[in-house]
């Protein structure tokens, strides 16, 4: 039946009192035996005189439904139950004692069988309401194990010479009888076990009146067709269908429990009149009448039980789907993160919750909208490329981005865009899922902030430096014109030594303009670039740039560069900075050692696993060994006026560029600062370099 799937009180209570009432095999075999004995005096009943064999045979069917509905352990005892039943039933009607036993036999074989196939097909309890178990149970129960019970059965009638009928046709009269009953009963009694043990739904209350209207019209009209006409009397065959409509509206609003019901009541009704005399199938013998009537039932009930199992399989799937929706629903609904799908040209088609409540606005105003419209405009154009090149060759674009806050100012989104395609492998829609990075982007640019308020202290650290790279070369220019203006005068014909003089000029200033260049390039705010660097490079330069501080402080530079060295993708601006900022620790702590041992040195190798490594070496003091684990803690410093901030900012640009940082001391003496950087081809490739900036 349709309906919710949570019983009312009532519903569980009768749930209760069924698994209680057939909880032990006793109560089972009692039910079964009290349904065997009615079964079998209906079937006298409904015995088309003088036919020995019932047109419809209901105790092979209420035994098979037992069966079905016990757990096979139990089945030894129902049938020893069943037995008196069968045994009474029968001497009330005068059949001999052995024709009771041999019918015992045939009908325990036949419902046996059935149960055996149909249990093991459908791994278990069959429920009829699945096309496939429907199927098992007409394969099995409606036509193997009647069919086969059938020849022991008219044998033993034979033999026992009950009555004088040919043996094939009561192999067909039984065969249909039992098909018949085990088709029309077992599936009824199946199917209403399963609705009881649901219990009572809300929903089949309200189908209650429904439900009553449907019989009464079955009831009249299967009446009106079956029993008022007299035997011989005018009747169309197409009025035998009248009942049809009738039986597909049970079947489709009721599914296998309406279905088999109203076959049941179609199937008594017709019998019942052709027993009397009544109907369209009591005008010929009482073997063709009841041939007639069979065939006529099996092909009304078949296609009957059929459509309602297709039915019934129909809503689970489509129950199963909802509730997978539910729970799908339910789970993006609860999430923090932005969810939603677009079409290709960006309309929104799904916003969750989290998603309205950032952007502030309703998911009806949000659907049927695009979603590029929630950015700033200078943004939308790169925004809709990516999308192009998406669709264009389908794969998972992750980008950063702006978007318009409701109270008018930027923030920042992270996306994860997963392409939906089609049959043709064409991109129809993309499922996204964001996420709000603004306090990431405002601790980036506080980051770069930082470092390069660091880079600066770097700098004017080397002011005395920096002014004697630059006066050099300026000293030389000054002289140099000098001496070409008294050659000129003494001798205006030396041409040639006037040029040579010119051209250390313009190296002078060449020199002065590289120096200026160099200091710009570290001064300059600038985001992270990622390129293929040489890190023998980045230290040549670094030396050049430090060197008249170091012959200032009467320090002697030293390098040991492994050569060739791959290339590194790196920022070579904050890669120099790291090195910067360890020359000068390293300055810084030889300070106080005699000058004959102040030496820095700065190394560089290949190390494994493709990694190239970098090395300053000095001949300090050391570093006290409970300082070493809190050396890149932000704010520590073991200088008086140092703001702790050079190694924390060197170790989140090394760790930017996913290399390694660590200090340590020489077993010589003085301290070591190591770094790694990833060899080309296994850290960050150019294309893949961050978009957003934590460099100042």
């Amino acid at each position: 039946m349709k309906g919710s799937a949570i019983p009312s009180v009532d519903g569980s209570r009768r749930s209760a009192w069924l698994v209680k009432l057939v909880s032990s095999p006793f109560a089972a075999g009692l039910l079964t035996s009290i349904g065997y004995y009615l079964g079998a005096k209906l079937g006298f009943i409904l015995t088309l005189q003088p036919q020995p064999v019932s047109v419809l045979w209901p105790p092979n069917a209420i035994l098979l439904a037992g069966l079905l509905l016990t757990p096979p352990r139990w089945w030894l005892f129902i049938l020893l139950m069943v037995a008196p039943a069968h045994w009474a039933s029968q001497l009330q009607h005068g059949v001999p004692q052995m024709m009771i036993l041999c019918w015992f036999i045939s009908n325990g074989c036949e419902a046996l069988l059935g149960a055996v196939c149909i249990r093991c097909l459908c791994r278990g309890r069959p429920h009829l309401d699945t096309f496939r178990d429907a199927a098992i149970f007409l394969g099995c129960g409606v036509f193997l194990a009647p069919f086969l019970s059938s020849f022991l059965d008219a044998a033993f009638v034979a033999l026992n010479r009950w009555g004088e009928s040919d043996y094939w046709d009561l192999w067909r009269t039984r065969f249909f009888s039992n098909a018949l009953a085990t088709l029309t009963l077992v599936g009824f009694i199946v199917s209403w076990s399963d609705v009881l043990a649901r219990g009572t739904q809300k929903s089949t209350r309200r189908d209650v009146p429904e439900a009553a209207f449907l019989a009464l019209c079955l009831v009249l009209v299967s009446f009106l067709v079956f029993v008022h006409v007299k035997a011989g009397g005018q009747t169309r065959g197409a009025l035998l269908y009248t009942p049809l409509p009738f039986l597909l509206w049970a079947a489709v609003r009721f599914e296998v429990a309406g279905a088999t019901a109203s076959v049941l009541a179609v199937t008594l009704i017709s019998i019942w009149g052709a027993a009397h005399g009544r109907g369209p199938f009591a005008s010929r013998s009482p073997l063709e009448n009841a041939l007639s009537l069979q065939i006529f039932l099996v092909c009304v009930s078949i296609p009957q039980l059929c459509l309602a199992a297709t039915l019934a399989e129909r809503r689970k799937a489509e129950e199963a789907l909802r509730a997978s929706e539910e729970r799908y629903r339910e789970v993006i609904e609860t999430q923090t993160d932005l969810i939603c799908r677009f079409l290709p040209d960006t309309t929104l088609t799904f916003v969750n919750q989290a998603y309205c409540r950032f952007f502030n606005r309703r998911r009806e105003d949000l659907i049927g909208s695009k979603f590029i419209e929630l950015i700033p405009e200078p943004e939308r154009t790169k925004s809709l490329e990516r999308i192009a090149a998406a669709i264009k060759a389908p794969h998972v674009l992750t980008v950063e981005h702006q978007v318009l806050l409701p109270d008018g100012t930027h923030g920042w989104n992270q996306w994860v865009n997963h392409p939906v395609c089609g049959p043709d492998g064409a991109v129809v829609e993309f499922q996204a899922i964001g996420r709000d990075i603004s306090d990431r982007k405002r601790v980036e640019e506080a980051t770069a902030k930082l470092v390069h308020v660091s880079r600066l202290v770097m700098v004017g650290e080397l002011t005395a430096s920096i002014a004697h790279e630059i006066n050099q070369p300026l000293q030389a220019i000054l002289t140099n014109a000098g001496a070409a203006s008294i050659l000129l005068e003494a001798n205006p014909e030396k041409i040639d030594e006037v040029k040579q003089i010119l051209l250390d000029i313009r190296k002078d200033d060449a020199r002065a303009s590289e120096v200026i260049a160099h200091i710009r390039k570290l001064l300059r705010k600038r985001q992270f670039e990622i390129h293929p660097v040489q890190v023998n490079e980045l230290i040549a330069d670094v030396i050049r740039f430090v060197r008249a501080e170091g012959l200032r402080r009467n320090v002697i530079f030293e390098t040991r560069l492994q050569a060739p060295l791959p290339n590194v993708n790196a920022d070579a601006v904050h890669v120099q900075q790291v090195l910067l900022n360890l020359v000068l620790n390293g300055l810084d702590a030889i300070t106080e050692a005699p000058k004959d041992k102040r030496r820095l040195v700065l190394t560089s190798s290949l190390l494994e696993p493709g990694e190239v490594g970098v090395s300053v070496y000095d001949t300090g003091r050391g570093i006290a060994p409970e300082r070493l684990p809190k050396l890149f803690e932000p704010f520590f410093t073991t200088k008086p006026e140092g703001m702790g901030l050079g190694l924390s900012i060197s170790r989140a640009i090394i760790e930017m560029h996913r290399g390694r940082i660590w200090g340590e001391n020489n077993p010589a003496g003085g301290a070591a600062f190591h770094f790694t950087l990833p060899a080309q081809g296994r850290g960050l490739e150019p294309e893949a370099a961050p978009q957003f900036s934590a460099a100042g």
